[in-house]
């Protein structure tokens, strides 16, 4: 009995061991088979969903600053448009007030240039001689803006192409952004309307805006500290983060210097008047980050406008979007 006992004992533990090995290997080919596959899936599913999270996020924030872009645009050409509408006034007062009428003159270029902060001086050039020529312009002193009279004559400024511009084709004109020392060194765009009396050009009415006012407006504010730059209708930059550019360059050069297709394709469309975005492997030549651009046009001058991010603050947003469950 003892020996018949231990033989059932050793063929119950054999038994039980391979049930076990039995199980193990159910279980490993459930793991295999089932299991694993399902993993494999979910975990496929998940980066599918969070890809498509992120790239709906993404250009959700584009089209977002795309638009941001334009409102920046609209509100610096509702101002340029105020300013032109202020030209064309300008232009029949001094057609009808006598030129003797110094003091109606004076009162209406004080109100031009209390119109915006980006209005330097105003005035108006006569076409037969210097006699009832008016300017006036704003200067810091003391801490304080005072409004000066130029008493120098005038017949200098007619050499400018945007006189002979609008006294050519009598329309109302903004000029391209140069620099001038008259009556301030500074970098300006004059608005240029003709005074006409009937069909007979009697002189221009002349706004100068202080471009360099343009940095600092207050529309651009809400940007925080972002970078943007403003083309002029030739392509000029107006304004630019690097100061020694302006004027000194052109978007269209900095796109061959690129040597990019896509950065030859936004140059085109931002001078093009067009409004969008794009991604650019780089910003300027020295750089190797990518960056999304934002841009739209200022059509009251033929500007236009535009300001970027790093990739890596789109996708940063992007991201935190996703883990804060949007």
């Amino acid at each position: 009995m003892p020996y018949n006992n231990t033989l059932l004992d050793q063929n119950m533990s054999f038994v039980k061991k391979l049930l076990q090995l039995f199980t193990r290997s159910i279980q490993a080919r459930l793991v295999v088979f089932i299991v694993a596959p399902v993993l494999v899936f979910f975990v496929a599913v998940m980066v599918v969903a969070i890809a498509r999270i992120s790239a709906a996020t993404e250009s959700q924030l584009g089209k977002q600053l795309t638009i941001q872009a334009r409102n920046y645009a609209a509100v610096l050409d509702t101002e340029f448009r105020t300013i032109a509408g202020l030209g064309v006034i300008n232009a029949g007062l001094f057609n009808r007030l006598p030129r003797t009428d110094e003091s109606s003159r004076r009162a209406l270029l004080q109100n031009t240039l209390s119109a915006s902060s980006l209005v330097h001086a105003a005035g108006f050039i006569p076409a037969d001689n210097n006699a009832g020529s008016i300017y006036l312009y704003k200067k810091m002193q003391n801490d304080s803006t005072v409004i000066q009279t130029v008493e120098a004559e005038l017949d200098h400024l007619k050499e400018h192409d945007w006189y002979q511009t609008a006294r050519r084709t009598g329309q109302q004109q903004w000029s391209e952004p140069y620099r001038s020392a008259f009556p301030q060194p500074m970098l300006k765009v004059t608005l240029v309307t003709p005074v006409m009396d009937s069909d007979r050009f009697t002189g221009v009415s002349v706004i100068d805006l202080d471009l360099s006012r343009l940095q600092q407006h207050s529309a651009l504010h809400r940007l925080n500290k972002r970078e943007f730059v403003i083309t002029s209708q030739q392509g000029h930059f107006v304004t630019h983060p690097d100061p020694e550019l302006i004027l000194e360059k052109r978007l269209s050069d900095q796109a061959r210097e690129m040597d990019d297709p896509v950065f030859t394709e936004f140059t085109k469309a931002m001078l093009g008047g067009r409004s969008g975005q794009y991604r650019l492997q780089r910003l300027v030549p020295e750089s190797d980050a990518p960056y999304r651009v934002f841009f739209a046009p200022i059509d009251a001058t033929g500007c236009s406008f535009a300001t970027a991010l790093p990739e890596s603050e789109v996708l940063a947003f992007s991201q935190a979007q996703i883990r804060d469950g949007a």
